[in-house]
């Protein structure tokens, strides 16, 4: 069961799960497609949620049929995005979820599809952020982008933690996938775009084949329970 994991590091998504980015990316990706006479559909948001900006661009051009190309989709859209990208906000929870998991001295990493530039512009306005995380690896700074396990391979090596040692809180499909294939144990919280149903097939069971993780599914940051996790809770009435 999840709730007997030790981890000897948390690692964090940071768009859609610490900071409200998504409701951003899906206004300013619908103004690029308004232009090409197109709607961002669930779908498309869906195969495009947690995933680097190019992919999340071809995915959706081929879902939507679109005859551009991603990188002209990226074109238009980053300078609509890096004009706000400061102002974004933390989700309910996180950073009270950060600030006791730092006070209780836990490791905490990001593992972000984020470039390393874009990741500075969002955090510009948040130095609580940076003072709370010990390491962050960037979309940029791996081969393989979100599903693919890199990013959270090497977060964890930052931190010295074998990634089976870790406790991985995603909200994005693709983030789930990959934080799963690279063994680490998964707290799942949904992200605008989805559903707690929509990760039923994704997470499967409590273990895989090989034993190699956990899953558990949450509707918010807010309902993490610490106990089991050899730290304090953070509140006497969490749910665990």
């Amino acid at each position: 069961m999840l709730a007997s994991i030790k981890p000897a590091a948390f690692v964090f998504d940071l768009d859609g799960l610490i900071l409200d980015t998504e409701s951003l990316c899906i206004e300013v990706a619908q103004q690029v497609l308004a232009k090409y006479g197109c709607t961002l559909t669930k779908e498309a948001q869906r195969a495009a949620l947690g995933k680097r900006p190019l992919d999340c661009w071809r995915d959706v051009a081929k879902i939507l049929k679109l005859d551009v190309t991603a990188q002209q989709l990226f074109d238009e859209s980053e300078p609509l995005l890096i004009a706000r990208w400061a102002d974004t906000r933390p989700l309910p929870g996180a950073r009270r979820l950060l600030e006791h998991l730092h006070a209780c001295g836990a490791k905490i990493t990001l593992a972000t599809s984020t470039s390393r530039a874009t990741y500075d512009r969002k955090l510009a306005n948040k130095p609580w952020l940076r003072d709370l995380v010990q390491a962050c690896v960037c979309g940029d700074e791996v081969k393989y982008g979100k599903p693919a396990p890199d990013v959270f391979i090497a977060a964890a090596q930052q931190l010295g933690v074998a990634p089976q040692d870790c406790l991985c809180f995603e909200d994005a499909p693709s983030g789930v996938e990959g934080a799963v294939a690279a063994g680490m144990k998964i707290v799942v919280v949904p992200s605008i775009v989805e559903t707690t149903e929509d990760y039923t097939i994704t997470t499967g069971a409590d273990t895989n084949a090989a034993g190699g993780y956990s899953s558990h599914v949450i509707d918010s940051v807010v309902c993490f329970c610490m106990c089991g996790h050899a730290l304090k809770n953070l509140h006497p009435h969490s749910a665990c």
